[in-house]
């Protein structure tokens, strides 16, 4: 026989025993662990109320989303994988930019700027750059086109 390894609780005198097994009640409890009654088990459950669950259950979905805007943040690749439940919690970078294009006048057009601009956004750099040199090339005026578009250094901002 040994010593009971839990304590007790000290509102309780029959659990501060050492050597008193379930509170000298071994036909109607038990103590698997050696660490609570059996019967203290339902008690603590009972205790357990639909606002705990439910509380319980909000911290669970804002660490998961708060797990998803960090891998977002460190791979946007990701964010199509992401279940639908917690799509918005990506952080969804978007960039505008603008872009510069020379226009090539090939047909002599009178009043024709040297060059053109347009604007783009997208989740990347890249992509919102891609969307304005499309749109400045897309604004070229009738017989001319829009040539070595760019996107210069500073032009690009995320948002």
């Amino acid at each position: 026989m040994s010593s009971d390894p839990y304590p007790g609780h000290t509102c309780e005198p029959s659990t501060l025993h050492r050597y008193l097994y379930v509170s000298a009640d071994p036909v109607n409890r038990s103590d698997p662990s050696g660490m609570l009654e059996l019967a203290e088990y339902s008690g603590v459950a009972s205790k357990i109320t639909a606002q705990d669950v439910a509380e319980a259950a909000a911290l669970s979905f804002a660490v998961t989303c708060l797990m998803y805007r960090v891998a977002s943040m460190l791979d946007p690749g990701i964010i199509p994988q992401i279940p639908p439940p917690f799509q918005f919690c990506a952080r969804r970078a978007r960039w505008t930019c603008t872009a510069r294009c020379h226009v090539n006048n090939f047909s002599d057009v009178p009043g024709v700027p040297d060059f053109i601009t347009g604007t783009g956004s997208g989740p990347t750099k890249s992509m919102a750059c891609q969307e304005a040199m499309d749109n400045a090339v897309a604004s070229a005026p009738r017989g001319t086109t829009a040539r070595h578009c760019r996107c210069p250094p500073g032009w690009c901002s995320q948002l």
